[in-house]
């Protein structure tokens, strides 16, 4: 417990993304389901930091340097008093290294580590999988000139969904859980049980004052709440077609998480909640973060709005002998 004690400390001096503060492991864990991974100096005091979580998965046991929900994965390392950048790095490269080593033995390592986090080669050190993903992020919005510069086909879909749907702060966590849900049943995958805590998060990240959901509504007859900035509202909304859950520091606003059902996607549900989020991000001086997705049906949505493409890292590791057979298995049924 010490050494979280040292890393909220540092969580309250700086800049940790939200996705790796500790009241996100603490709600979605439980203060006894996340570990540690430090680094201290001879004083005691804690020069890098890398909270994870061990889970199991058809018979075997992941570690994930994200807490549940989370798109990233984030480790910490103190900023040195120099400005040459060689030191920097070796240094950042040495302290990553030496948390990684510290890591229990597991069956599989698999996370996605933060855009702002740089560095490769500790993970490649490791012979690590090391495969790059896309997010969109917009660093400092402007709606009147993103909507200038979004492709025409957006503009026309936003237009479409403005004239069809009401957007409103708040809604039912039922409803973006079920949507949530549905996404994975569609691909006919696997829902995540992590999807049963959307409730918890929203609840916990408004007590936070760091987030919000936002959802669509068709015109109906039942009293809708607030508007998407927040405000109460007298006109009132119907059924609910689309919701997302929506995340922020400091620094950036994610759109962490999204559905919509066949109405939703009918009357292009998703882009008006988008820009609305992007709106929001806006007002809050923010940069606004896609969080991804790489998905065929959802990448070009995502594009359409202009944002720049950024990077990031997504690692994967089979350690034991029973993963690493799975994984060539795997490799195997796809060329064959």
């Amino acid at each position: 417990m010490y050494l979280k004690e040292l890393y909220y400390d540092i969580c309250r001096k700086a800049e940790v993304p939200i996705q790796a503060q500790p009241f996100w492991w603490d709600a979605l864990c439980g203060a006894e389901g996340w570990q540690l991974s430090a680094v201290q100096d001879e004083s005691g005091a804690l020069q890098a930091a890398m909270p994870y979580r061990i889970y199991r998965r058809r018979g075997l046991r992941y570690l994930s340097a994200a807490p549940p929900l989370a798109t990233y994965g984030w480790i910490y390392t103190a900023s040195p008093k120099t400005d040459r950048r060689h030191r920097l790095y070796a240094r950042r490269r040495r302290l990553t290294l030496a948390l990684l080593r510290q890591l229990p033995a597991v069956d599989v390592v698999h996370f996605n580590v933060h855009p702002d986090f740089g560095e490769l080669l500790a993970f490649r050190q490791m012979k690590w999988i090391c495969r790059m993903r896309m997010t969109y992020v917009f660093d400092a919005p402007d709606a009147s000139l993103i909507h200038a510069r979004m492709a025409s086909s957006a503009r026309n879909h936003l237009r479409r969904a403005r004239e069809a749907l009401r957007c409103e702060q708040g809604g039912s966590a039922q409803d973006l859980s079920r949507f949530y849900a549905d996404a994975f049943r569609r691909r006919k995958l696997r829902v995540p049980e992590e999807a049963r805590q959307i409730g918890l998060l929203r609840e916990l990240l408004e007590k936070e004052g760091r987030g919000c959901q936002l959802s669509a509504f068709l015109p109906g007859s039942h009293d809708s709440g607030r508007d998407f900035t927040g405000s109460q509202t007298s006109v009132r909304a119907g059924k609910c077609v689309a919701a997302c859950l929506l995340v922020w520091d400091d620094r950036r606003l994610h759109f962490l998480l999204s559905g919509q059902d066949e109405e939703g996607r009918k009357h292009r549900a998703m882009y008006l909640l988008i820009w609305e989020a992007i709106k929001l991000a806006a007002r809050k001086g923010l940069a606004f973060d896609f969080d991804g997705s790489m998905l065929p049906e959802v990448e070009p949505v995502f594009r359409s709005f202009g944002a720049r493409q950024q990077p990031y890292l997504n690692v994967f590791a089979p350690m034991s002998l029973k993963a690493r057979v799975l994984y060539a298995l795997s490799l195997w049924s796809m060329v064959h």
